[in-house]
């Protein structure tokens, strides 16, 4: 399984603007590709807002990628969107291996592993 945690700072004064869109465009957005949030959280007195979301594994991230970060929502609205109220964004995605317990994870393997590029989106694109 791949883990994201991902960490948005909004723009001053426009977090929970970010919120609201995220619930109302993003979301959905990434449900019809596939994908699925976890859970998430905006911090309170600040700018930042958390979220995870996970893949069963490599192939499944890269095609749920494709299928929204190529997809009409993304590249007809979507990016400009979240981008406009973004300051920046950080990524960390963990490949997860073990068994879940109702005690917990036994024997648990955790490594980082290198980020996709969104396709569509250079690296040194977007949100800072």
């Amino acid at each position: 399984m791949l883990l994201e945690l991902r960490i948005y700072t909004a723009k001053p004064g426009r977090r929970d603007d970010f919120v609201r869109w995220f619930h109302r465009r993003s979301i959905p957005a990434m449900e019809a590709a596939g994908m699925r949030v976890l859970a998430e959280r905006a911090e309170p007195g600040t700018d930042r807002f958390v979220w995870l979301r996970s893949f069963a594994g490599d192939e499944q991230r890269r095609r749920q990628y494709d299928a929204f970060f190529l997809g009409p929502a993304w590249l007809e609205g979507l990016r400009e969107e979240a981008y406009d109220m973004l300051d920046h964004v950080d990524v960390h995605t963990m490949r997860i291996e073990g068994h879940a317990t109702s005690e917990g994870w036994s024997d648990l393997a955790c490594e980082l592993v290198a980020e996709l590029v969104p396709p569509g989106r250079a690296a040194d694109s977007g949100a800072r």
